[in-house]
């Protein structure tokens, strides 16, 4: 909503009354009905027969319904496409837990089964021919994309968990290997997992841990449950009741799936060519990943950060950019700055030990 009102300000001032945003149009449908309480109305709304129904209704602008090559929505798709060389994405999700069953238990086991924490990623990166048996270049591109899981019993979902998500995706990257200088993470807003003061510092720190060139993490707003990692982890865990059912396995604990899925699931297949398990026993948190508050952090759609900054410096915008200039790290010369609005550079400072203290004090109390 707040995208579209952007939008709406580099237009004909006649346009711009004449365009509701979404919500606005959905309650000014409610005070309809509301006024009317007809049965025979409701019905037919209900039928999808109602001329005042429908996505009909809405006035889009014509920068809203762009399918062509210059729209960003294109653009992010192309970009895992059209991937520069040594360059990588990763589009990172929880899923639900698993939760632990057996082919035959006692009813009150249901209110007690042990829970399994599943992150899904989907990676895309180029072909190698020593490993993949397929050659890629930036003019040729071979795009791989492959399904990474890391299982865990360990529940809490937080920057500290994300971090040693990425962690296991460096060292697979590097026991391919494939050199990647630059990533792009791509995730849901969660302010727990992803999208946090914390999360941000850990950001901040990319190129010392993980030694990349450029980083870029964008956040997706309305893309809840609906992408392939979702898809990918629901899969997974079916997979798992599945053989349960037919008394091929049992799975009680994190590492009885872990050892389920890592003989089973990991065979390529038509649909599935690639799929790699990690076990994580333990999340070692040690209150590394503890910064200081980052304003209006609900409204970013994009945190960079860079190994030419100086350490603890990041770059956040409220909207992302995938035009080429921008992939290619010439973000001055980005062709969509004027709808961005550019980037601001902001410095993650550490949380003193007596801050911490405090916190945990209001939060006791």
């Amino acid at each position: 909503m707040e995208f579209r009102k952007k939008l709406l300000i580099e237009n004909e001032p006649n346009e711009c009354y004449s365009t509701l945003c979404t919500i606005q149009y959905l309650m000014s449908l409610m005070q309809h009905y509301a006024k009317k309480l007809m049965v025979h109305t409701i019905y037919s709304a209900l039928k999808r027969n109602c001329s005042d129904c429908g996505v009909k209704i809405l006035n889009f602008l014509p920068c809203e319904l762009d399918v062509s090559d210059t729209a960003e929505f294109v653009k992010w798709k192309s970009l895992k496409i059209n991937l520069p060389e040594k360059q990588c994405v990763c589009v990172h999700d929880f899923s639900e837990n698993y939760r632990c069953s057996e082919l035959t238990e006692i009813q009150s086991a249901y209110f007690q089964k042990t829970e399994v924490s599943v992150h899904v990623t989907i990676l895309h990166r180029h072909a190698l021919l020593e490993y993949d048996c397929v050659d890629s270049s930036e003019d040729f591109p071979e795009i791989i994309t492959k399904q990474f899981f890391v299982l865990s019993p360990d529940l809490v979902h937080d920057q500290y968990f994300v971090h040693q998500v990425r962690n296991y995706i460096v060292e697979y990257l590097q026991s391919i290997p494939y050199s990647v200088e630059t990533m792009h993470e791509f995730t849901d807003g969660c302010a727990a997992q992803y999208k946090s003061r914390h999360c941000f510092g850990d950001i901040s720190q990319t190129s010392d841990d993980f030694g990349y060139q450029h980083f870029t993490r964008n956040f997706f707003e309305t893309s809840h449950a609906k992408g392939p990692q979702d898809a990918a982890g629901r899969i997974i865990k079916r997979q798992a009741d599945c053989a349960i059912l037919r008394g091929q396995t049992q799975i009680r604990t994190a590492k009885d799936l872990y050892e389920y899925a890592n003989s089973f699931l990991t065979q390529p297949r038509s649909h599935c060519k690639r799929r790699t398990f990690r076990y994580a026993e333990t999340i070692h948190r040690d209150n590394r990943l503890s910064f200081k508050p980052v304003p209006s952090i609900r409204s970013l759609n994009q945190v960079r950060a860079s190994r030419d900054s100086a350490k603890g410096l990041i770059n956040i915008s409220e909207l992302s950019c995938f035009c080429v200039n921008c992939c290619h790290h010439m973000y001055d010369q980005c062709s969509n700055s004027i709808k961005t609005g550019g980037y601001t550079e902001w410095e993650m400072k550490r949380m003193h030990k007596k801050m911490k203290k405090m916190n945990k004090c209001l939060c006791k109390n």
